[in-house]
C-alpha cells in the first residue's frame, strides 16, 4: 500500500524567537538528513537561498521520496518547502495578517501587470506562453494567482538542467502570509506540470495556509522563546 504521512504530523521551529508549528502537507514526508539523498537535496536547496532566506521545512511526496532514496525514482517530482526571509525573521506582524497579505499582493501586481501585457492576463495563458518561451536555467514569474485575508498566492516556472543532463520544467506556487506573528513563505513544487496544475496547486497552498494557521492557534503553542 502507498506510504502515507501521519495526518497530524508537524514540527515546531523557532523563527526569530517565536515558536511556530509547521504541519506536513497531506501525503508528504519530511526529508531526513540521515539519508544520503535527502541530505544532498537539503544542502542544494539551502545553498540556493543562502543570504536571503532560511529553510524551515522541506518535505516530498512519501512514495516518491521512498523510491528516490533507493534509486527507483530518478528525481523528486512533488515537494514542499517553508521558508522565512532573513530580513523579516524577527519582524513582529501579529495583528497585521490581512494588511500584510494585501500589501504583498499589491507589490507583486506591479510586476504582474507587466507579465499580463507580455504573455496574457488569464492564468492558463500565462502558463502556456511562458512554458513555450522559457530557456534552460531560467525562472519566470507567473504573477499573482490569488489573494485572501490570510495570504497572497504567486507562482513561478523554472527550466533546469540536472547533473545527469536531463531538462526539467518545474512549477512552483507559494503562499506568503503571517503565521503566529512571522511572515512565512509556503512553497509547493511540481515537475512537468499538466494542464490545470496551477489551479490545483493554488488550492493545495490555500489548504496549507489554513492548516498552518490552525496549528498555531492560541493555546496550542509554548510561550515565545526569550533571548
Amino acid at each position: 500500500m502507498p506510504e502515507r504521512a501521519p495526518a497530524a504530523a508537524a514540527q515546531t521551529v523557532d523563527v526569530g524567537g517565536r515558536q511556530i508549528r509547521l504541519p506536513l502537507p497531506e501525503g508528504q514526508c519530511l526529508l531526513d538528513r540521515n539519508q544520503n539523498l535527502d541530505r544532498q537535496v537539503l544542502d542544494l536547496a539551502s545553498r540556493a537561498i543562502a543570504g536571503s532566506n532560511e529553510m524551515l521545512m522541506h518535505s516530498a511526496e512519501c512514495n516518491n521520496l521512498k523510491n528516490a532514496r533507493v534509486g527507483k525514482d530518478k528525481y523528486l517530482n512533488d515537494f514542499a518547502q517553508v521558508q522565512v526571509a532573513l530580513q523579516f525573521k524577527s519582524t513582529e506582524l501579529k495583528g497585521q495578517e490581512a494588511g500584510a497579505a494585501k500589501e504583498i499582493c499589491q507589490s507583486l501586481r506591479v510586476d504582474g501587470d507587466k507579465i499580463e501585457k507580455q504573455v496574457g492576463g488569464e492564468i492558463k495563458d500565462r502558463v502556456k506562453n511562458l512554458q513555450a518561451g522559457i530557456s534552460v536555467n531560467e525562472t519566470k514569474a507567473l504573477g499573482v494567482l490569488g489573494e485572501d485575508q490570510t495570504a497572497c498566492y504567486s507562482g513561478l516556472l523554472m527550466k533546469i538542467q540536472t547533473p545527469q543532463g536531463d531538462t526539467r520544467l518545474i512549477m512552483g506556487v507559494y503562499a506568503m502570509g503571517v503565521i503566529n506573528g512571522r511572515l512565512l513563505f509556503l512553497y509547493r513544487f511540481q515537475a512537468e506540470p499538466q494542464p490545470g496544475a496551477v489551479d490545483r496547486m493554488v488550492e493545495l497552498q490555500k489548504k496549507a495556509m489554513t492548516d498552518t494557521l490552525a496549528a498555531n492557534q492560541a493555546g496550542l503553542l509554548a510561550p515565545p522563546v526569550k533571548k
